[in-house]
């Protein structure tokens, strides 16, 4: 009997959506877990009493257990959400959510990780965090390709990709390239899959992230499985194995392994392709992984019934459709019942059979699938040949009229999918259309912010020179005239008094003079960096009611002598503010060096200080500081309660080191 599953050259979409999962999470991916990084997060969180921090080590450890101990992760999650809502830190109330999200989806929980993305959302658009949006959208979407939810998949997907191409860096620009990928891998355009994983390819070198080009390989050699370049697809599923087992990455290297299956398939290598597909099925079920192993068993259901094992075939396909029911994958319910029916088919059990085919009808109806109509008239003309000879003429006359109807039916369909098509068309039309508007308007608000930051950076310059200029004139100008003026008594009257009091001014002249040029620039700088520099100027201030300390344990190396400059200065003009304004009793200076970010967090317990609705203050001094850090491409972030204090949270980009 004829398997009827799959036409000719679309196995991979088997195994392609059991790639679909860690690559759409590649905006929050790292490597897999590491013993001693968790070690070292673990007690620099016992150490650590910012609840800023104690935050972000939560979450950092949360995420390190992802791929090993999801309840472990779930749990770290849990205890950081917990803390940003009670101290009211609106930005790890978001980070909380978006790690549910993720956690979410692992489980198979859609709807619950859609709740807590949409949750993240919105509170990420009225902090006005576009980075934020962005990778949120990219979430939402992720789920819906998912599910096989493809309209609102690529809605999401999009906009995710638009906001990057702005705003965002090369790293998510490119993953948000292989996501699109993705749904065009779906929609079983493959040339177009291939374009958007080779433009990852560009922007991102193997050695940039491992594990991400472990999954975008697999990704490749799947696209390439299905087109018939079985060679390129086997070199690319060898070389992504061979990435995946030496970064320790074990769902990837299932992933690969299920890809190298498909090869041995395509190679009529039966025995060696379920031995691999086996395999892979073990490594997901130890990383509690249901989706993929819903792909995994209706793979193998599929070769067991191309190799004629149809009992195996169908206890294959059953395993397959309780874990998709499981986890409400449309998609993977659909190709379970087809399996089923197939089977069942196979061994003449034909009641069975056809009540399998219909569900397979339904799902195949609501995801649109193009193969459906061949599908059911091959399956009823099976029927009808085995039926043909205990059936009498009376019967044979009544299914050929049911044969008119289903071709009557089949016409209709098609004339309804071209219009469909046509309508489609059209609405893309006016969508590229409006896609170009806006990107139009979008380079234009570019360039206006672009001057904007330029003209702020001027301003700031020039009042620096009128108040250095204001500080000469009234006080090293005015000692300068007086000791003149002892000078010039010396000169008619040849009095020692005169001759030493105009040399007390002139010395306390170069003493002015060199105040002046240390608060302009400190020595120890230049010499030692910004940390030294920033020390020495919190003890010269820490007098009187007022306690300052700094704290560079995170901090390795040096900046460039410009972004030491500026951020001095930023540093400064925070601690002004603070004396000036808080009334603290305390205040701190925090340096954390990341890979490729430097966070400076400057806190005090002041009185607070009124801030505007997007959460910045008004004042000429912020302002200041807000132009200086962006003129080095960073951010700039408030949080401040009335009589609890403020905490100034400054992020600067280092490059790729």
């Amino acid at each position: 009997m004829k398997n009827v599953s799959l036409v000719p050259g679309t196995r991979c979409e088997f195994v392609f959506n059991r790639l679909l999962f860690v690559l759409l999470l590649l905006p929050l991916a790292t490597a897999a877990q590491d013993t001693l990084v968790i070690r070292l997060l673990e007690d620099s969180l016992q150490r650590e009493r910012n609840d800023s921090l104690r935050i972000k080590y939560l979450n950092d450890i949360s995420w390190q257990y992802h791929s090993s101990d999801i309840e472990r992760a779930i749990s770290y999650a849990d205890r950081a959400g917990v803390l940003a809502h009670k101290s009211g830190n609106q930005w790890g109330i978001a980070k909380s959510y978006i790690l549910h999200g993720v956690y979410f989806t692992i489980q198979g929980q859609y709807d619950s990780a859609i709740a807590n993305y949409e949750r993240c959302l919105a509170l990420r658009r009225s902090l006005g965090d576009s980075a934020g949006v962005a990778a949120t959208y990219h979430d939402i979407g992720s789920v819906h390709l998912f599910r096989g939810d493809y309209g609102p998949a690529l809605d999401f997907l999009l906009r995710s990709l638009r906001l990057e191409q702005a705003y965002g860096t090369p790293q998510n620009v490119a993953e948000g390239f292989v996501n699109v990928g993705n749904v065009y891998m779906a929609m079983k355009r493959y040339d177009d899959a291939l374009t958007n994983y080779y433009q990852y390819l560009k922007i991102i070198t193997p050695q940039g992230d491992d594990v991400a080009m472990v999954e975008v390989l697999n990704n490749i050699g799947n696209a390439l499985l299905v087109k018939e370049r079985i060679k390129e697809a086997d070199s690319s599923f060898q070389v992504a194995i061979e990435l995946a087992r030496t970064k320790g990455s074990l769902d990837g290297e299932a992933m690969s392994l299920s890809g190298m299956a498909s090869v041995q398939y395509k190679r009529k290598n039966y025995t060696a392709a379920e031995s691999l597909q086996l395999r892979a099925i073990r490594i997901w079920e130890t990383l509690g992984n249901p989706a993929s192993m819903a792909e995994g068993w209706n793979l193998l259901s599929e070769l067991y019934f191309t190799n004629g094992q149809l009992r195996e075939s169908i206890h294959a396909a059953d395993s397959a459709l309780a874990l998709a029911e499981e986890i409400e994958s449309k998609k993977q319910m659909r190709d379970a019942y087809g399996h089923l029916a197939d089977g069942y088919a196979g061994l003449k059990m034909h009641e069975k059979a056809f009540e399998y085919l219909g569900s397979y009808v339904r799902y195949q109806d609501s995801l649109q699938d193009e193969d459906l109509n061949e599908r059911i008239a091959e399956m009823q003309t099976r029927f009808d040949t085995e039926r043909k000879e205990a059936e009498n003429r009376l019967l044979q006359q009544d299914n050929r009229i049911k044969d008119l109807q289903l071709a009557r039916s089949t016409t209709v369909r098609w004339i309804l999918v071209g219009a469909l098509f046509v309508g489609w068309v059209i609405a893309y039309l006016l969508y590229s259309r409006f896609k170009q508007r806006q990107q139009l308007r979008m380079r234009e608000a570019l360039l206006e912010e672009r001057e904007q930051r330029t003209r702020a950076v001027v301003e700031a310059e020039e009042h620096e020179r009128v108040r250095i200029a204001r500080e000469l004139h009234d006080g090293v100008g005015q000692l300068l005239a007086a000791a003149r003026l002892n000078i010039s008594r010396l000169e008619s009257s040849g009095s020692h008094e005169a001759l030493q009091t105009g040399l007390q001014l002139l010395d306390e002249s170069a003493r002015e003079v060199r105040s002046i040029s240390h608060a302009m620039m400190p020595s120890a700088l230049a010499s030692k960096g910004l940390v030294e520099a920033v020390t020495g100027f919190v003890q010269k201030i820490s007098k009187g009611g007022l306690h300052g300390s700094v704290d560079a344990s995170a901090m390795e190396g040096r900046l460039t002598s410009e972004q030491e400059a500026i951020l001095f200065r930023v540093i400064q003009e925070l601690i002004g503010n603070i004396l000036r304004h808080a009334k603290a009793t305390v205040f701190s200076v925090q340096f954390v060096r990341h890979e490729h970010t430097l966070n400076i967090l400057v806190e005090d317990n002041g009185r607070g200080m009124p801030t505007s609705s997007g959460g910045n203050s008004d004042g000429i001094g912020m302002k200041n500081v807000r132009t200086r850090v962006h003129y080095l491409g960073g951010e700039v972030y408030w949080d401040s309660q009335t009589e609890k204090g403020t905490t100034v949270n400054i992020e600067i980009p280092l490059g790729n080191g």
